[in-house]
C-alpha cells in the first residue's frame, strides 16, 4: 500500500472511529467489553438471532465506512496529499491543522456516514426486537 493510501486510510479512520467509539464500547452485543470480550462468544451461542442482528449490523457499518471514505478521497484530494505531507514528521501543529482540513473538507461526507450508521442502528433495534418477540 502506497503512504498515500497507508495515510488516507488513516485519516479515515479517525474520523470514522470518532462517531463509532461510542458505540464498541457498548460491546459487540450492547454488553460491554468491546469487540471480541468473551461474552459475545456465549452470546453467539444462547442468543444466535441477536448476533445475526450485530452481524448484519457490523457490516452494515462496515459499508458506511467504506463510502465515507471513498466519498472523502474523492472530494478531498487535495487536502488528504496536504495531510499526507504535513504528518509525515508526527503530529505537528501543521499535521493537525492538515487533518482538520481534510475533516472540514469531508464534513458532508461524514454526515452521510452519520446518517448512514443511524439507520444501521435502527435497523439492528428492530431486528433484535424481532428476536426478542419470537422468543
Amino acid at each position: 500500500m502506497t503512504q498515500r493510501k497507508q495515510l488516507l486510510v488513516l485519516v479515515t479512520t479517525m474520523l470514522v472511529m470518532g462517531f463509532t467509539a461510542p458505540a464498541w464500547a457498548r460491546g459487540q452485543h450492547g454488553g460491554g467489553g468491546g469487540p471480541g470480550h468473551a461474552g459475545g462468544v456465549f452470546e453467539e451461542l444462547i442468543f444466535p438471532c441477536r448476533a445475526e442482528c450485530s452481524d448484519t449490523a457490523r457490516s452494515c457499518f462496515e459499508e458506511a465506512s467504506d463510502a465515507a471514505s471513498s466519498c472523502i478521497a474523492s472530494a478531498c484530494g487535495t487536502q488528504v496529499t496536504a495531510a499526507q505531507a504535513a504528518c509525515k514528521g508526527g503530529r505537528s501543529t501543521a499535521c493537525r491543522d492538515a487533518v482538520s482540513a481534510v475533516r472540514s473538507c469531508g464534513a458532508s461526507c461524514l454526515d452521510t456516514r452519520a446518517t448512514a450508521a443511524e439507520a444501521c442502528r435502527s435497523e439492528r433495534n428492530g431486528c433484535v426486537a424481532a428476536c426478542d418477540a419470537a422468543g
